[in-house]
C-alpha cells in the first residue's frame, strides 16, 4: 500500500492492510488518507481495522536470518513491487536481486532480545496500527512460532490492551 491507495481502501474497504518496514512519514500518510476515504463514504475510521504485516526474525543468527528473507522475499522489499506493474513471481524475484543485505536490515527486526521486537512493534502500535502479522522466512517456522508466541507476543499484547 502506498499513501495515494490508502483514500481508495479507505472509501470502499472495511479496513486497512500493508507492510512495515518504511519511513513512520509515509505510514502517517497512509493512515490520513485511509482516515480521510472512509469519511468521505459516511465510515467510522475508528471502527476499521488497520493491519500491517511486519518481517521479523527472533534469532541470534543475523545472516541466516537476512539469507532466508533474500532466498524467498527479496523482491517485497522494494517499493516497485507495490507501486509499479510488477505482475509476477518471476519479475518480483528479478528486483529482488538489488536488494542489500543493509536495506533488509533496515526494514525488519532480527533480534534473539524480545525488548527490541517489542520496541519495533510499539512504533507501529504508535502510529495507529491495531492489527499485526509477523513474517518470518526462516526454514524452522515451528520453532519461531513457538518462542515468539513464549517470549515476545504476551509483552505486545500488554501494550496493545
Amino acid at each position: 500500500m502506498v499513501p495515494e491507495s490508502a483514500t481508495f481502501a479507505g472509501r470502499y474497504g472495511d479496513g486497512l492492510i500493508t507492510v512495515g518496514g518504511g519511513k513512520p512519514e509515509t505510514y502517517k500518510k497512509i493512515l490520513e488518507n485511509f482516515e480521510a476515504g472512509a469519511k468521505e463514504a459516511g465510515k467510522d475510521p475508528s471502527k476499521m481495522p488497520r493491519l500491517i504485516e511486519l518481517n521479523v526474525a527472533y534469532t541470534e543468527d543475523k545472516d541466516a536470518a537476512i539469507k532466508s528473507m533474500k532466498e524467498y522475499w527479496a523482491g517485497s522489499f522494494l517499493p516497485a513491487l507495490f507501486n509499479q506493474k510488477i505482475y509476477t513471481p518471476r519479475l518480483a524475484a528479478k528486483n529482488g536481486e538489488a536488494v542489500g543485505s543493509d536495506t533488509m536490515e533496515k526494514m525488519m527486526c532480527i533480534s534473539s532480545r524480545p525488548e527490541d521486537h517489542v520496541s519495533y512493534v510499539r512504533k507501529y502500535i504508535d502510529l495507529g496500527f491495531d492489527h499485526f502479522f509477523y513474517h518470518y522466512a526462516g526454514p524452522n517456522q515451528k520453532e519461531f512460532l513457538e518462542g515468539y508466541g513464549r517470549d515476545v507476543l504476551p509483552k505486545i499484547r500488554k501494550l496493545s490492551g
